[in-house]
């Protein structure tokens, strides 16, 4: 795992800071981090994304990455909160892609995010040692709320509350990294939607314990439920995601109208998806439990509305 600062929405194992959450827009998720942010209901008038914020799309082809030579990364903030910077500040700081720099900033679309890489902003892979600091900044092209979202070697995901960032500004965000690995970091705008991910690799450099080799074992089951949406109509695709922490065994309920589905699988850690089509109206409940070896059970309910 990995600290990745923002002050985090979840308590896990890694610091990260965030600003307090806003009154309106998407909230922090309450279960650990590991709940995507969702839109409003259909009675405070939101009308849900068209695309999910769920784990940002990556290229179907497989690919292998090239660990860089790590770095030692850069002495301990002052303060890990998320900051706005000039333009100037963040040139001063390093380098940009020399695609980036013939532009005009203000004209480029799309949230971009680049990482501190031994003196330069790079948005290819780089590398840093166990425990090291390193920057991240995103360009916002828009004015809107930003979720950060970041995949762990293990598989799990979390998600930290960037809150509402004006447009054409550059953010800064602290990366440290406490677990060894692949981590993955990607940033969704409630307007803009996903922008390019950033792969960072965490490498034990020299002899000597590091803090926090390996991510803590939970030992508490627990679950998560969630709908891409709060309503669909008829013919919509209907995404449903579920989640645990730990390796269990697991079933998935749809019932309603003329509609009975029923799944039991096992599970490893991490976030998985089940997908349908809405083929008549009424309301759905949805059913997600899991039991372990040990006899824990949890157990959740969620309900979604089709309308013709």
């Amino acid at each position: 795992m990995l600290l990745l600062l923002l002050t985090l929405t979840s308590l896990t194992s890694f610091a990260l800071s965030q600003p307090p959450p806003s009154n309106e827009g998407p909230f922090p998720p309450s279960d650990g981090g590991l709940q995507p942010p969702q839109p409003p209901s259909p009675s405070e008038g939101g009308r849900g994304p068209t695309s999910p914020p769920h784990i940002p799309p990556e290229e179907e082809r497989e690919f292998t990455l090239t660990v860089p030579e790590p770095m030692e990364g850069k002495p301990t903030p002052p303060s890990t909160e998320p900051q706005e910077l000039s333009p100037a500040e963040v040139a001063a700081e390093g380098e940009l892609p020399k695609r980036v720099r013939g532009y005009a900033l203000a004209v480029i679309s799309g949230i971009h995010v680049y990482v501190w890489y031994n003196g330069r902003w790079v948005d290819t892979p780089a590398a840093i040692c166990l425990g090291g600091w390193t920057e991240v900044v995103v360009w916002n092209d828009r004015t809107q709320y930003l979720w950060l979202w970041e995949g762990y070697p293990d598989g799990t995901n979390r998600w930290y509350n960037l809150g509402y960032r004006p447009g054409k500004a550059w953010i800064r965000i602290w990366f440290q990294g406490d677990v060894a690995g692949w981590h993955k970091l990607a940033v969704w705008g409630s307007t803009s939607g996903w922008s390019n991910i950033v792969y960072i690799y965490v490498a034990v450099c020299g002899p000597g314990p590091r803090p926090h080799p390996q991510p803590p074992t939970p030992s508490t089951l627990s679950i998560n439920l969630w709908t891409d949406r709060y309503y669909y109509h008829v013919g919509d695709t209907i995404t449903i995601y579920y989640s645990v922490n730990m390796r269990c065994f697991a079933r998935l309920t749809i019932s309603g109208p003329a509609l009975y589905v029923s799944k039991s699988f096992t599970l490893s850690p991490g976030t998985y998806t089940y997908t349908g089509r809405a083929y008549r109206s009424g309301q759905r409940t949805v059913t997600f439990e899991a039991w372990t070896s040990d006899g824990q059970h949890a157990y959740r309910t969620i309900s979604y509305y089709v309308y013709p």
